[in-house]
Protein backbone atom coordinates (compact mmCIF):
# COMPACT_ATOMS: atom_id res chain seq x y z
CA UNK A 1 0.00 0.00 0.00
CA UNK A 2 1.62 3.38 -0.80
CA UNK A 3 2.23 5.88 2.19
CA UNK A 4 -0.92 7.37 3.28
CA UNK A 5 -1.25 11.20 3.39
CA UNK A 6 -2.48 12.64 7.22
CA UNK A 7 -3.34 16.09 6.81
CA UNK A 8 -0.78 17.75 10.01
CA UNK A 9 -1.32 21.55 9.90
CA UNK A 10 -0.85 23.00 6.45
CA UNK A 11 0.95 19.87 5.89
CA UNK A 12 0.86 15.93 5.69
CA UNK A 13 2.33 13.82 8.11
CA UNK A 14 2.82 10.23 5.90
CA UNK A 15 2.04 6.37 7.20
CA UNK A 16 4.17 4.31 5.80
CA UNK A 17 2.95 0.52 6.62
CA UNK A 18 2.66 -3.09 4.81
CA UNK A 19 -1.03 -4.08 3.17
CA UNK A 20 -1.10 -6.64 6.17
CA UNK A 21 -0.98 -4.11 8.73
CA UNK A 22 -3.74 -2.03 7.51
CA UNK A 23 -7.33 -3.30 8.15
CA UNK A 24 -8.79 -0.38 6.39
CA UNK A 25 -8.79 3.22 4.84
CA UNK A 26 -12.03 4.98 5.72
CA UNK A 27 -12.48 7.98 3.89
CA UNK A 28 -14.85 10.14 2.48
CA UNK A 29 -16.41 9.46 -0.92
CA UNK A 30 -14.46 11.66 -3.61
CA UNK A 31 -16.99 14.84 -5.23
CA UNK A 32 -15.02 14.88 -8.46
CA UNK A 33 -17.37 17.94 -9.39
CA UNK A 34 -15.19 20.33 -11.41
CA UNK A 35 -16.77 23.62 -11.16
CA UNK A 36 -14.80 27.12 -10.26
CA UNK A 37 -16.08 28.13 -6.84
CA UNK A 38 -17.32 31.71 -7.73
CA UNK A 39 -19.46 29.50 -10.15
CA UNK A 40 -21.18 27.22 -7.09
CA UNK A 41 -21.80 29.93 -5.38
CA UNK A 42 -23.05 32.37 -8.32
CA UNK A 43 -25.17 29.58 -9.18
CA UNK A 44 -26.30 29.22 -5.24
CA UNK A 45 -27.37 32.46 -4.58
CA UNK A 46 -29.25 32.78 -7.98
CA UNK A 47 -31.45 29.73 -7.56
CA UNK A 48 -32.23 29.99 -3.42
CA UNK A 49 -34.00 27.31 -1.57
CA UNK A 50 -37.32 27.84 0.20
CA UNK A 51 -36.86 31.91 -0.75
CA UNK A 52 -36.57 35.06 -2.98
CA UNK A 53 -33.03 35.86 -4.08
CA UNK A 54 -31.10 37.38 -1.21
CA UNK A 55 -31.38 40.75 -3.64
CA UNK A 56 -34.97 40.94 -4.42
CA UNK A 57 -35.38 39.97 -0.13
CA UNK A 58 -32.67 43.20 0.48
CA UNK A 59 -34.09 45.78 -2.25
CA UNK A 60 -35.90 47.66 0.37
CA UNK A 61 -33.72 47.27 3.44
CA UNK A 62 -31.58 49.66 4.98
CA UNK A 63 -29.16 47.53 7.69
CA UNK A 64 -28.40 43.98 6.93
CA UNK A 65 -26.22 41.91 9.19
CA UNK A 66 -23.78 39.22 7.94
CA UNK A 67 -22.71 36.41 10.26
CA UNK A 68 -19.73 34.52 9.60
CA UNK A 69 -17.86 32.19 11.17
CA UNK A 70 -14.64 32.69 12.88
CA UNK A 71 -10.40 31.22 12.26
CA UNK A 72 -11.18 27.93 13.99
CA UNK A 73 -13.63 27.15 10.96
CA UNK A 74 -12.20 26.77 7.19
CA UNK A 75 -15.27 28.83 5.74
CA UNK A 76 -13.79 30.00 2.39
CA UNK A 77 -14.86 33.57 3.10
CA UNK A 78 -12.72 35.54 0.84
CA UNK A 79 -14.44 33.70 -2.10
CA UNK A 80 -18.27 33.77 -0.66
CA UNK A 81 -18.27 37.14 1.36
CA UNK A 82 -17.73 39.51 -2.07
CA UNK A 83 -19.81 37.04 -3.94
CA UNK A 84 -22.51 37.42 -1.15
CA UNK A 85 -22.31 41.62 -0.86
CA UNK A 86 -22.62 41.94 -4.03
CA UNK A 87 -25.58 39.65 -4.15
CA UNK A 88 -27.27 41.76 -1.49
CA UNK A 89 -26.70 45.37 -2.68
CA UNK A 90 -27.49 44.75 -6.36
CA UNK A 91 -31.08 46.41 -6.31
CA UNK A 92 -29.57 48.63 -3.30
CA UNK A 93 -26.74 50.17 -3.55
CA UNK A 94 -27.44 51.90 -0.35
CA UNK A 95 -27.37 48.72 1.97
CA UNK A 96 -25.53 49.41 5.06
CA UNK A 97 -23.71 45.60 5.66
CA UNK A 98 -22.50 45.10 9.36
CA UNK A 99 -20.29 41.82 9.81
CA UNK A 100 -20.28 39.91 12.56
CA UNK A 101 -17.83 37.07 13.81
CA UNK A 102 -19.80 34.10 15.36
CA UNK A 103 -16.99 33.22 17.87
CA UNK A 104 -19.32 31.26 20.38
CA UNK A 105 -17.16 30.66 23.15
CA UNK A 106 -14.12 30.77 21.02
CA UNK A 107 -11.23 33.41 21.55
CA UNK A 108 -10.96 36.66 19.65
CA UNK A 109 -9.10 36.04 16.40
CA UNK A 110 -6.29 38.48 15.88
CA UNK A 111 -6.45 41.14 13.23
CA UNK A 112 -3.83 38.64 11.36
CA UNK A 113 -6.25 36.13 11.82
CA UNK A 114 -9.04 38.23 10.42
CA UNK A 115 -6.98 39.29 7.15
CA UNK A 116 -5.82 35.84 6.13
CA UNK A 117 -9.29 34.60 6.47
CA UNK A 118 -11.46 37.72 4.71
CA UNK A 119 -9.07 39.37 3.26
CA UNK A 120 -7.63 43.31 3.94
CA UNK A 121 -10.41 44.90 1.58
CA UNK A 122 -13.49 43.06 3.56
CA UNK A 123 -11.50 43.79 6.59
CA UNK A 124 -10.75 47.21 6.62
CA UNK A 125 -13.85 48.35 3.71
CA UNK A 126 -16.95 46.75 6.46
CA UNK A 127 -17.67 47.00 9.99
CA UNK A 128 -16.78 43.99 11.65
CA UNK A 129 -18.21 42.55 15.07
CA UNK A 130 -16.20 40.31 16.70
CA UNK A 131 -19.17 38.59 18.99
CA UNK A 132 -18.11 38.34 23.00
CA UNK A 133 -20.69 35.81 24.91
CA UNK A 134 -19.07 37.25 28.20
CA UNK A 135 -20.00 40.67 27.61
CA UNK A 136 -23.68 41.04 29.05
CA UNK A 137 -23.85 44.55 27.73
CA UNK A 138 -23.98 44.10 24.59
CA UNK A 139 -26.57 40.98 25.09
CA UNK A 140 -30.38 41.26 24.31
CA UNK A 141 -32.83 38.82 25.76
CA UNK A 142 -35.56 37.71 22.83
CA UNK A 143 -37.24 35.67 25.59
CA UNK A 144 -37.65 31.81 26.54
CA UNK A 145 -37.53 28.68 24.05
CA UNK A 146 -39.68 26.11 24.32
CA UNK A 147 -37.19 24.13 26.78
CA UNK A 148 -37.08 26.98 29.24
CA UNK A 149 -33.58 28.17 27.77
CA UNK A 150 -33.33 31.69 27.59
CA UNK A 151 -32.67 33.41 24.68
CA UNK A 152 -30.21 35.56 24.18
CA UNK A 153 -28.22 37.33 21.50
CA UNK A 154 -25.85 40.07 20.27
CA UNK A 155 -27.70 43.41 20.19
CA UNK A 156 -26.26 44.25 17.06
CA UNK A 157 -30.14 42.49 15.92
CA UNK A 158 -31.96 45.13 17.37
CA UNK A 159 -30.50 47.08 15.00
CA UNK A 160 -30.75 45.94 11.34
CA UNK A 161 -33.76 44.89 9.38
CA UNK A 162 -32.28 41.96 7.63
CA UNK A 163 -30.29 39.10 9.13
CA UNK A 164 -28.04 36.40 6.63
CA UNK A 165 -25.39 33.82 7.86
CA UNK A 166 -22.54 32.15 5.75
CA UNK A 167 -21.04 28.88 7.18
CA UNK A 168 -20.29 25.62 5.57
CA UNK A 169 -21.44 22.17 6.15
CA UNK A 170 -19.59 19.00 7.66
CA UNK A 171 -20.39 16.36 10.20
CA UNK A 172 -20.66 17.57 13.86
CA UNK A 173 -19.98 15.43 17.07
CA UNK A 174 -22.85 16.72 18.79
CA UNK A 175 -24.96 19.09 16.56
CA UNK A 176 -25.22 16.32 13.48
CA UNK A 177 -23.71 18.47 11.46
CA UNK A 178 -22.51 22.08 11.00
CA UNK A 179 -23.90 25.22 9.02
CA UNK A 180 -27.54 26.58 9.06
CA UNK A 181 -28.80 27.27 12.50
CA UNK A 182 -25.23 27.13 14.35
CA UNK A 183 -24.30 30.81 13.05
CA UNK A 184 -26.83 31.93 15.81
CA UNK A 185 -26.49 29.11 18.20
CA UNK A 186 -23.57 29.03 19.49
CA UNK A 187 -22.44 31.45 16.71
CA UNK A 188 -23.88 34.84 18.52
CA UNK A 189 -25.67 33.68 21.47
CA UNK A 190 -24.86 34.44 25.09
CA UNK A 191 -23.49 32.53 27.65
CA UNK A 192 -25.86 31.66 29.44
CA UNK A 193 -27.49 30.33 26.45
CA UNK A 194 -24.80 28.34 24.89
CA UNK A 195 -23.95 26.66 28.46
CA UNK A 196 -27.70 26.02 28.67
CA UNK A 197 -27.95 24.36 25.32
CA UNK A 198 -24.47 22.30 25.64
CA UNK A 199 -25.54 21.09 28.91
CA UNK A 200 -24.26 17.98 30.62
CA UNK A 201 -27.50 16.22 29.96
CA UNK A 202 -27.47 17.16 26.35
CA UNK A 203 -24.44 16.02 25.31
CA UNK A 204 -24.58 12.90 26.90
CA UNK A 205 -27.85 12.17 25.14
CA UNK A 206 -28.19 9.35 22.54
CA UNK A 207 -28.99 11.37 19.39
CA UNK A 208 -26.17 14.33 20.31
CA UNK A 209 -23.59 12.58 17.91
CA UNK A 210 -22.36 13.01 14.49
CA UNK A 211 -24.85 12.72 11.14
CA UNK A 212 -27.64 13.13 13.61
CA UNK A 213 -30.61 15.55 13.48
CA UNK A 214 -33.75 13.94 14.19
CA UNK A 215 -34.48 14.39 18.34
CA UNK A 216 -31.43 15.52 18.69
CA UNK A 217 -31.70 18.33 21.38
CA UNK A 218 -29.09 20.20 20.64
CA UNK A 219 -29.93 20.37 17.08
CA UNK A 220 -33.80 21.24 18.15
CA UNK A 221 -33.35 24.33 19.99
CA UNK A 222 -30.74 25.55 17.77
CA UNK A 223 -33.65 25.73 15.20
CA UNK A 224 -35.38 27.32 17.53
CA UNK A 225 -32.97 29.78 18.44
CA UNK A 226 -32.70 30.54 14.27
CA UNK A 227 -35.87 31.47 14.06
CA UNK A 228 -36.68 33.43 16.61
CA UNK A 229 -33.76 35.55 15.66
CA UNK A 230 -35.42 36.43 12.59
CA UNK A 231 -32.32 34.78 10.55
CA UNK A 232 -34.00 35.04 7.20
CA UNK A 233 -31.32 34.21 4.34
CA UNK A 234 -28.25 31.62 4.67
CA UNK A 235 -25.45 30.43 2.08
CA UNK A 236 -23.61 27.32 3.31
CA UNK A 237 -21.14 25.41 1.11
CA UNK A 238 -19.58 21.90 1.22
CA UNK A 239 -15.99 21.60 0.66
CA UNK A 240 -13.81 18.69 -0.53
CA UNK A 241 -10.88 17.19 1.40
CA UNK A 242 -8.55 20.29 -0.25
CA UNK A 243 -10.94 22.34 1.34
CA UNK A 244 -11.99 23.88 -2.35
CA UNK A 245 -16.27 24.88 -2.27
CA UNK A 246 -17.85 22.41 -4.48
CA UNK A 247 -21.19 22.80 -3.78
CA UNK A 248 -23.60 25.99 -2.43
CA UNK A 249 -26.82 26.27 -0.63
CA UNK A 250 -28.46 29.09 -0.51
CA UNK A 251 -32.53 30.28 0.76
CA UNK A 252 -34.22 29.77 4.03
CA UNK A 253 -31.94 28.82 6.71
CA UNK A 254 -33.37 25.32 7.51
CA UNK A 255 -34.74 24.21 3.73
CA UNK A 256 -31.46 25.23 2.60
CA UNK A 257 -29.46 23.38 5.33
CA UNK A 258 -31.57 20.31 4.98
CA UNK A 259 -30.87 20.37 1.14
CA UNK A 260 -26.61 20.98 1.97
CA UNK A 261 -26.45 18.69 4.77
CA UNK A 262 -28.72 15.60 2.85
CA UNK A 263 -26.36 16.14 -0.47
CA UNK A 264 -23.35 16.07 1.79
CA UNK A 265 -24.39 12.22 3.77
CA UNK A 266 -24.30 10.78 0.51
CA UNK A 267 -20.02 11.17 0.64
CA UNK A 268 -19.49 11.19 4.40
CA UNK A 269 -21.03 7.96 5.48
CA UNK A 270 -18.94 5.03 5.73
CA UNK A 271 -19.35 1.21 7.33
CA UNK A 272 -17.42 0.69 10.67
CA UNK A 273 -14.13 -1.55 10.51
CA UNK A 274 -13.69 -2.16 13.78
CA UNK A 275 -9.63 -2.26 15.10
CA UNK A 276 -7.85 -2.11 18.07
CA UNK A 277 -5.73 0.91 17.02
CA UNK A 278 -7.44 3.58 15.05
CA UNK A 279 -5.18 6.51 13.36
CA UNK A 280 -6.81 9.74 13.01
CA UNK A 281 -6.12 13.11 11.49
CA UNK A 282 -8.27 16.19 12.52
CA UNK A 283 -8.12 17.14 8.88
CA UNK A 284 -5.51 19.59 9.29
CA UNK A 285 -5.47 23.52 9.65
CA UNK A 286 -7.18 25.32 11.24
CA UNK A 287 -9.00 22.39 12.71
CA UNK A 288 -6.34 20.84 14.30
CA UNK A 289 -4.96 24.30 16.15
CA UNK A 290 -5.52 22.35 19.22
CA UNK A 291 -6.60 19.03 21.15
CA UNK A 292 -9.88 21.30 22.28
CA UNK A 293 -10.27 21.04 18.59
CA UNK A 294 -9.15 17.50 18.40
CA UNK A 295 -11.95 15.98 20.42
CA UNK A 296 -13.84 15.85 17.46
CA UNK A 297 -11.09 13.48 15.37
CA UNK A 298 -11.12 11.07 18.52
CA UNK A 299 -15.03 11.01 18.79
CA UNK A 300 -15.05 9.43 14.82
CA UNK A 301 -11.91 7.36 15.94
CA UNK A 302 -13.99 6.08 18.96
CA UNK A 303 -16.79 4.78 17.04
CA UNK A 304 -14.97 2.42 14.88
CA UNK A 305 -11.88 1.47 17.77
CA UNK A 306 -12.50 -1.92 20.30
CA UNK A 307 -13.32 -1.13 23.63
CA UNK A 308 -9.73 -1.21 25.10
CA UNK A 309 -8.06 0.25 22.32
CA UNK A 310 -5.90 3.00 21.22
CA UNK A 311 -6.90 5.84 19.31
CA UNK A 312 -3.86 7.92 17.75
CA UNK A 313 -4.66 11.46 16.52
CA UNK A 314 -2.42 13.45 14.13
CA UNK A 315 -2.72 17.04 15.14
CA UNK A 316 -0.21 20.07 15.30
CA UNK A 317 -1.67 21.70 17.75
CA UNK A 318 0.18 25.15 17.30
CA UNK A 319 -2.29 26.88 19.85
CA UNK A 320 -1.83 23.97 22.05
CA UNK A 321 -4.43 22.52 24.49
CA UNK A 322 -6.53 25.74 23.36
CA UNK A 323 -8.60 26.38 26.11
CA UNK A 324 -7.90 26.93 29.37
CA UNK A 325 -10.80 25.74 30.87
CA UNK A 326 -10.92 22.64 28.96
CA UNK A 327 -7.24 21.72 30.27
CA UNK A 328 -8.06 22.62 33.73
CA UNK A 329 -11.26 19.87 33.86
CA UNK A 330 -9.38 17.58 32.14
CA UNK A 331 -6.83 17.93 35.12
CA UNK A 332 -9.01 18.07 38.04
CA UNK A 333 -9.74 14.11 38.58
CA UNK A 334 -7.36 11.09 38.82
CA UNK A 335 -8.94 9.10 36.03
CA UNK A 336 -11.19 9.91 32.97
CA UNK A 337 -14.17 8.44 35.18
CA UNK A 338 -13.69 11.02 38.00
CA UNK A 339 -13.45 14.02 35.72
CA UNK A 340 -16.80 12.35 33.79
CA UNK A 341 -18.51 12.22 37.00
CA UNK A 342 -17.60 15.44 38.46
CA UNK A 343 -18.95 17.29 35.14
CA UNK A 344 -22.18 14.90 35.10
CA UNK A 345 -22.92 16.38 38.59
CA UNK A 346 -22.53 20.03 38.11
CA UNK A 347 -19.43 20.16 39.68
CA UNK A 348 -18.31 23.18 37.17
CA UNK A 349 -20.88 24.47 35.24
CA UNK A 350 -18.14 26.27 33.01
CA UNK A 351 -17.34 26.79 29.15
CA UNK A 352 -15.69 24.04 27.75
CA UNK A 353 -17.22 21.33 30.17
CA UNK A 354 -19.23 19.95 27.04
CA UNK A 355 -15.52 18.89 25.11
CA UNK A 356 -13.95 17.27 28.51
CA UNK A 357 -17.16 15.48 29.07
CA UNK A 358 -16.60 14.03 25.25
CA UNK A 359 -13.20 13.61 25.96
CA UNK A 360 -12.97 12.29 28.96
CA UNK A 361 -16.07 9.96 27.73
CA UNK A 362 -13.61 8.53 25.08
CA UNK A 363 -10.68 8.05 27.71
CA UNK A 364 -13.16 5.86 29.84
CA UNK A 365 -13.44 3.31 26.62
CA UNK A 366 -9.96 4.34 24.71
CA UNK A 367 -6.70 5.40 25.37
CA UNK A 368 -5.53 8.11 22.86
CA UNK A 369 -1.87 8.87 21.76
CA UNK A 370 -1.46 12.32 20.17
CA UNK A 371 0.73 12.68 17.52
CA UNK A 372 2.65 16.02 17.97
CA UNK A 373 5.34 18.49 17.90
CA UNK A 374 3.76 21.50 19.85
CA UNK A 375 2.85 19.84 23.47
CA UNK A 376 4.45 19.33 26.74
CA UNK A 377 4.83 15.66 27.81
CA UNK A 378 3.68 16.01 31.18
CA UNK A 379 0.98 18.67 30.91
CA UNK A 380 -0.20 15.84 28.25
CA UNK A 381 0.01 12.95 30.84
CA UNK A 382 -1.70 14.91 33.27
CA UNK A 383 -4.76 15.42 31.13
CA UNK A 384 -4.67 11.62 30.80
CA UNK A 385 -3.38 11.64 27.37
CA UNK A 386 -0.43 10.49 26.05
CA UNK A 387 2.20 12.36 23.63
CA UNK A 388 4.52 10.77 21.06
CA UNK A 389 6.71 12.98 18.66
CA UNK A 390 6.05 10.76 15.08
CA UNK A 391 3.35 8.27 14.06
CA UNK A 392 6.18 5.17 14.36
CA UNK A 393 6.98 5.79 18.05
CA UNK A 394 2.68 6.46 18.27
CA UNK A 395 2.42 2.67 16.57
CA UNK A 396 4.98 1.51 18.82
CA UNK A 397 2.94 3.08 21.79
CA UNK A 398 0.33 1.48 20.77
CA UNK A 399 1.39 -1.72 20.00
CA UNK A 400 2.65 -2.06 23.65
CA UNK A 401 -0.74 -0.91 25.11
CA UNK A 402 -2.32 -3.67 22.95
CA UNK A 403 -0.45 -6.06 23.40
CA UNK A 404 -0.21 -7.22 19.89
CA UNK A 405 0.82 -5.97 16.52
CA UNK A 406 -2.95 -5.86 14.75
CA UNK A 407 -4.09 -4.23 12.21
CA UNK A 408 -4.53 -0.60 11.75
CA UNK A 409 -7.74 1.32 10.83
CA UNK A 410 -6.99 4.82 9.47
CA UNK A 411 -9.14 7.68 9.06
CA UNK A 412 -7.20 10.44 6.89
CA UNK A 413 -10.13 13.15 7.02
CA UNK A 414 -11.42 12.54 10.60
CA UNK A 415 -14.20 15.29 11.01
CA UNK A 416 -15.47 14.96 7.60
CA UNK A 417 -16.65 11.04 8.14
CA UNK A 418 -19.57 9.53 9.93
CA UNK A 419 -19.12 5.78 11.09
CA UNK A 420 -22.49 4.66 10.74
CA UNK A 421 -24.26 3.47 13.83
CA UNK A 422 -26.03 0.20 14.18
Amino acid sequence: MPKIKLPYGKGFLYLDLPDSSINKVLRSREFNIKKHETTVIRQALENPISSPRLSNIAEKRKRMLLITSDHTRPMPSRITIPLIINEAISKNPDLKIVIIIATGLHRTPTEDELIEKFGKKIVHKYSIIVHDARDKSNLTKLGLMSTGNELWLNSIIKDVDLIVAEGFIEPHFVAGYSGGRKSILPGIAGYDTIMANHSPKNMDHPNARSGILENNPIHTEMCEAAKMSGLEFILNVVLDQRKTIVAGFSGSFKAAHEKGYTFLERYCQVEPAMADIVVVSNDGYPLDLNVYQGVKGMSVASATCNEGGVIILVAECHDGFGHKNFYEMMISGNSPEEVLKKIRSNYFNMIDQWQSQILARILTKHSVIIVSNNLNKKQVEKAHLKLAPDLEAALNMAYKITGTISPVTVIPDGPRVIIKQY
